[in-house]
């Protein structure tokens, strides 16, 4: 129960202070650089191609690589120690995420871009609302760690017995992902946002604000992807 309690936040120190405004400028860059990724496959074509190579793969799978690419940038964040590095990983990461992302945005282009702009816009609205809830709060959600763990193995287990269970028990396999899954998902990004918000605030380390913005980053488009998926659903 402490890890519930009110804790100081070491921000009135210019150090920290310093850090939480480089964190966020590089999540604000991510951001960008996501965006300008994108607009230069789609100008370019490579997304057409790229899209086409994806088109024979389950979207299962997409949604399993979107778990497993969320995990592994939180887990990056921690053990990458140089400057270099660190920039490294959130540009390697982000074009990731970008690839991955080319069949949504691709509404956006040529379909239904309402749905894409209305839920960018939620995801920016509800990461504004549980970041600066957080700070002035100063609740410590550090205790979600466990819970987001998992949550996020049971995710990727489902995702597993969902593409597996009509290979071994056939046709008549009716388990599915519905929008109960999408809605868990949508509750996970938004408690990994809390989470690393936290965490931010009070302990991470003031030489890896790149790392920070790059969990950070995960959090944000996974949050996307889920809430244009519930938003866009039928």
């Amino acid at each position: 129960m402490q890890n519930l309690g009110f804790q100081g936040i070491n921000a009135e120190s210019a150090q920290r202070r310093s850090f939480l405004f480089k964190t966020y400028l590089h999540v604000f860059l991510a951001l960008l650089l996501f965006v300008c990724m994108q607009a230069v496959m789609f100008q370019t074509g490579i997304a057409n191609v790229i899209m086409q190579k994806m088109a024979g793969i389950n979207w299962l799978l997409i949604l399993m690589a979107f778990g497993i690419l969320s995990s592994m940038a939180s887990r990056m964040a921690h053990q990458v120690r140089t400057l270099g590095g660190q920039y490294l990983a959130l540009v390697a990461f982000v074009f990731l995420w970008a690839v991955l992302s080319l069949s949504l945005v691709a509404n956006f282009y040529y379909g239904s871009g309402h749905v894409v702009k209305n839920a960018a816009l939620l995801t920016l609205v509800s990461f504004s609302l549980l970041t600066i809830g957080t700070f002035v709060t100063k609740v410590n959600f550090s205790f979600l760690g466990v819970f987001l763990r998992w949550i996020g193995i049971l995710a990727i287990s489902l995702i597993v017995v969902q593409i597996l269970g009509p290979m071994l028990f056939g046709g008549g396999f009716s388990f599915g992902l519905g929008t109960w899954f999408t809605l868990m998902m949508i509750a996970y990004a938004g408690g990994s946002i809390l989470y690393s918000t936290s965490r931010i605030m009070r302990d991470f380390p003031v030489d890896k604000h790149v790392a920070a913005s790059l969990e950070l980053f995960s959090s944000i488009i996974l949050l996307f992807w889920y809430i244009y998926n519930y938003m866009g659903r039928d």
